[in-house]
């Protein structure tokens, strides 16, 4: 057993290349052979964003505060708000995010191979305009 204080994990900014705006990744739980789940808490400041991206497989994403957007190619906005719980399968390209006016963070819970995300291209700020119009209605 591995009772790991807050304290003792060190948050980072997330990796300017993969997202818009300031994010940071708290880690809680790293995929420890032969287990390849991975589990990170990820704050979005308001207007922060992924990339569009896919995983090789499944992402739960546990919404914990703020109002977030979730968009999978193709399809209408999402918001998410604290204790949605929301399933993007393998494959799948999306994007998540803080709206415009919220801070949002959720829990990241992803099971995956070494390099299992494909990062893609930023969401155009129209994209993500109509995003935050299409949850505020």
């Amino acid at each position: 057993m591995n009772v790991q204080s807050a304290a003792s994990r060190q948050a980072r900014q997330a990796p300017a290349a993969n997202f818009t705006g300031a994010v940071f990744q708290d880690p809680l739980a790293r995929a420890d052979g032969p287990s390849r789940t991975n589990a990170t808490t990820v704050t979005f400041v308001p207007g922060a964003r992924t990339v569009w991206h896919k995983h090789d497989m499944r992402q739960v994403l546990v919404v914990t505060a703020g109002v977030g957007i979730l968009q999978i190619k193709g399809q209408p906005a999402e918001a998410m708000r604290p204790g949605d719980v929301a399933t993007v399968q393998p494959g799948v390209e999306h994007w998540h995010g803080a709206s415009a006016n919220s801070l949002f963070a959720h829990i990241s819970i992803l099971e995956s191979k070494p390099e299992g995300t494909d990062w893609g291209t930023p969401v155009s700020e129209e994209d993500y305009r109509s995003a935050n119009t299409q949850i505020a209605g």
